[in-house]
């Protein structure tokens, strides 16, 4: 009996050590512009593998941890892209309530982002935030 037991906790060692760099290397090389300093994946509040979500708009506050270039809502570093396997593309977004940085007037803190889901989303995709300092 006791084996059996070191016999499957080896089985799932080895099954665990060959599946998890897969995971972690296959989302390092899907960079959809590397040339940007910064990545952050955004969790989406709603569920997008049903019609009804399709077009519809996502309004969410972002709070950055690094520097990110932003003069006003028109001038600015932020990217929001799509990711669906080795898909990806950029969606239109916008920007409103910019709290700028103390110390770099052409840094922002933190602001709000508007996207909306694409006609792809089928619940597997991924949304990133793109930007630079």
């Amino acid at each position: 009996m006791h084996n059996r037991s070191i016999g499957y906790t080896l089985i799932f060692i080895i099954l665990f050590s060959i599946i998890t760099p897969i995971n972690l290397y296959a989302d390092e090389d899907n960079y959809w512009d590397k040339s940007y300093s910064f990545r952050k994946e955004i969790e989406i509040p709603i569920e997008t593998n049903d019609i009804y979500s399709k077009y519809k708009p996502i309004d969410i506050p972002i709070i950055f941890n690094n520097p990110c270039w932003a003069k006003d809502e028109n001038q600015h570093s932020i990217r929001v892209i799509y990711q669906d396997g080795n898909n990806l593309f950029e969606l239109e977004s916008q920007i409103y309530d910019l709290v700028h940085s103390e110390s770099e007037s052409e840094h922002i803190n933190s602001c709000n982002l508007i996207f909306l889901i694409p006609d792809e989303s089928n619940g597997n995709e991924k949304y990133f935030l793109y930007y630079d300092d």
